[in-house]
């Protein structure tokens, strides 16, 4: 089975739609066809191997449409444009390298004796190594001229004037070596101005891995069983088209939003509801991507997932945005800080020496000694490193931006299940009834939910050997109500209140008891034998050591923490009591959930929200940062809407994330300084500061060489310590 998908240039009412529908269903093999009029594009599954995207687009044309492939129109891939940038970046090591030996030997020609026409073939290859690495690096010259001249100087900028300065005259310098100058040779800097390329493509390269690196998806795609007549087929959930009809068994995902058709089951909706208890679900009712079937069969009509794409471009439009860093802000005023310090100090030196070349190299030194290139390509190594050491801690970002954020942040809003609590359930308490014991009440409720998937059969079965289990038969299943089976002979049953009361009296005193633990955000459940009352059990959320550990943890950085929740307020004040947070509001709908978000970030705060992967209020509030935990699988028409998602499925990787990026921030503030301090430790020497102490020391090109060389690996070492 194959999903098609093109773009149509025509249409223009719901006829051409009928039309193109026709058209594409003639050809055989075609199972489904889902065209959008508002989006000009039509989606093709196909059950037959041989259908070929040609024909589909012949098929569309001979209809009166012009038809292609989607794909034709897309840029080049984050992949491709990273190993562009790769390739440049060994081309100008090798042409950096060389033009470094030549710029050494020339500073070394009194101690080698090396004659003129060695000398000239020197600065020659020098200078040819460094046209050649403006040429592979002209994106970011072209990029810094046009922010220049358009008023937005950024660290391209300073890259550009000082490369382009310094190749300009190097050629004139070789001119002057032509004609027989051989004091010309101290004044070629192409060397000089390969390292500073080096340095600008190779923090491009990084800045572009660390932009792909955040928009890798490792999600797996969830597994869909589509019914086409008595036919069922095994698809990926992204080929799900709207108005499918798929089957969801017992323990299964449902894998796209719809409408039952048929079949009644007992659903888990916690990801969005925030309780743990399922709801029954029956014919006609609407079931969600993301929620889990604990018992039942449903047959599901799809709904919108065809409608729902991607925005891609989107993001890709935030993470290019994310490329403007703190040292860009700041190229806007060092520029022509910089611009007029060399211009007056190149016209000291005018004055002085009446030498246009001198004034000219100290012009030179300076631009190259004050290009921030290293900066940056520290600033991208340093966030390309903290997005590896978050992968590897199971922390998966949708761009850069959020992981900059988190030191930010000044208030946590938990969700309560799956997030403060696991999805674990508890036994908490057992009260029993007309002598039973406890050890036997616990043996034969967990017999009874022995082959179900109902949250409560794994606490009870934790409390009982495998061998003490009672075979009972005659199981049958009441989804969100309770269970009944004949055990030992005797009808046995267990569930809610409600249910149980239909087969035996329930004593006022056990009433009661169920009341006082429903007060304290427990679910009691009633255990039967024939009309007899056996006990009653209680079960709850369990709040893990880690997640209290995390709380704490929060809460020691001077970050407040909330637990909201559309649960109970007993519940709510349960879990929050168990976790150590401060705050917590219960029986919240997702408007509410959505107000009490904007008021504390409307408030000044920079708020988080953590919640489950497909929670509504985690797409559509305006927090900070939008964190997701315990994710199942990705789903078919729902975008991971997600900043942060915590793969692992616990909150460690918050408290890790928030101590990353607090590191990440003072790398590169301490990067920051090293570049100032450099700059003011070097633009003296390279303004000739110390000429009259040594003449030596006006600004060789090969100390040029090695300042700028040495300057960058000191950066990168810096970013290095995250």
């Amino acid at each position: 089975m194959k999903l098609f998908t093109l773009k149509i240039h025509g249409m223009k009412s719901v006829l051409c739609v009928r039309s193109v529908e026709l058209a594409v269903r003639s050809l055989a093999g075609i199972d489904a066809v889902y065209v959008d009029l508002a989006a000009g594009t039509v989606k093709i599954r196909c059950l037959d191997d041989g259908v070929t995207e040609e024909t589909i687009i012949n098929t569309i044309m001979a209809a009166g449409y012009t038809a292609e492939r989607q794909q034709e129109t897309e840029p080049a891939s984050p992949a491709e444009q990273e190993d562009g940038l790769r390739r440049g970046c060994y081309l100008i090591v090798a042409l950096t390298l060389i033009a470094s030996v030549s710029a050494i030997v020339l500073y070394l020609r009194l101690l080698l004796a090396l004659s003129f026409s060695q000398l000239l073939a020197l600065a020659w290859v020098e200078c040819i190594c460094g046209l050649a690495a403006l040429y592979v690096g002209r994106k970011i010259i072209l990029t810094g001229f046009g922010n220049l001249f358009a008023g937005k100087p950024c660290m391209e900028s300073l890259t550009a004037v000082g490369v382009c300065a310094a190749l300009l005259y190097s050629i004139f310098s070789l001119y002057d070596l032509s004609a027989g100058n051989e004091l010309a040779a101290n004044n070629i800097y192409a060397a000089a101005a390969s390292v500073v390329l080096l340095w600008s493509l190779w923090g491009e390269y990084l800045t572009d891995k660390t932009l792909q690196r955040a928009t890798e998806a490792e999600d797996t795609i969830q597994q869909a069983v589509l019914l086409r007549g008595e036919t069922k087929h095994q698809v990926t959930a992204d080929m799900l088209l709207d108005g499918d009809l798929i089957a969801v068994q017992k323990g299964e995902i449902i894998p796209a939003d719809g409408v039952i058709e048929a079949g009644h089951a007992a659903v888990d909706e916690s990801d969005f509801t925030g309780s743990s208890i399922p709801v029954l679900k029956d014919k006609g009712m609407e079931v969600m991507a993301g929620s889990y079937v604990l018992g039942g069969e449903l047959t599901v009509k799809v709904r919108q997932a065809a409608q729902l794409q991607t925005d891609e471009n989107g993001s890709m439009t935030e993470l290019a945005g994310s490329r403007e860093n703190a040292a860009d802000k700041r190229a806007a005023l060092f520029l022509p800080l910089i611009l007029i310090v060399a211009v007056a100090v190149s016209l000291n030196w005018l004055f002085y020496s009446g030498s246009i070349g001198l004034a000219g190299k100290v012009f030179t030194a300076i631009m190259l000694v004050t290009c921030p290139c290293a900066l940056k390509l520290s600033q991208s190594a340093a966030l390309l490193r903290a997005l590896r050491q978050a992968a590897e801690r199971g922390i998966r970002c949708s761009s850069v931006r959020p992981l900059l954020l988190f030191r930010e942040i000044s208030v946590v809003i938990f969700g309560k299940t799956g997030t403060v609590t696991d999805r674990k359930i508890v036994l908490t308490d057992i009260v029993t009834y007309n002598g039973v014991k406890k050890e036997a009440a616990l043996i034969l409720a967990a017999s009874l939910e022995n082959s179900s998937l109902h949250p409560a059969a794994g606490a009870l079965k934790e409390n009982v050997a495998e061998a003490d289990l009672l075979i009972c038969e005659k199981p049958q299943y009441f989804p969100g109500e309770g269970i009944s089976a004949v055990c030992q002979k005797a009808k046995v049953c267990f569930g809610l209140e409600d249910y149980v009361r239909r087969s035996c009296r329930i004593p006022e005193a056990a009433v009661k008891q169920a009341e006082r633990w429903r007060q304290e955000g427990k679910t009691p459940l009633f255990l039967a034998a024939g009309r007899t009352l056996c006990a009653v059990l209680a079960i709850a959320e369990e709040v893990p050591q880690s997640g209290k550990d995390v709380i704490a943890g929060l809460q020691a950085e001077g970050i407040r923490t909330i637990l909201m929740t559309g649960d109970t307020k007993e519940a709510a004040l349960r879990a929050a009591s168990l976790a150590g947070i401060e705050k917590y509001m219960g029986a919240l709908s997702p408007k509410e959930k959505l107000e009490l978000v904007s008021s504390i970030s409307l408030g000044g705060e920079k708020v988080a929200v953590v919640s489950s992967c497909h929670n509504d209020c985690l797409e559509e509030c305006r927090a900070d940062l939008r964190i997701a935990i315990g994710c199942r699988q990705r789903m078919s028409g729902r975008k991971d809407v997600a900043d942060i998602v915590l793969q692992e499925g616990r909150l460690d990787g918050l408290l890790q994330a928030i101590r990353l990026s607090r590191q990440l921030f003072k790398v590169n503030r301490q990067g920051v300084r090293l570049f100032y301090i450099m700059t003011i430790l070097l633009l003296p020497f390279a303004a000739g500061a110390f000429y009259f102490v040594y003449q030596g020391l006006l600004a060789q090109p090969v100390y040029i060489l090695l300042v700028v060389l040495a300057g960058g690996l000191v950066m990168l070492a810096n970013a290095c310590r995250i």
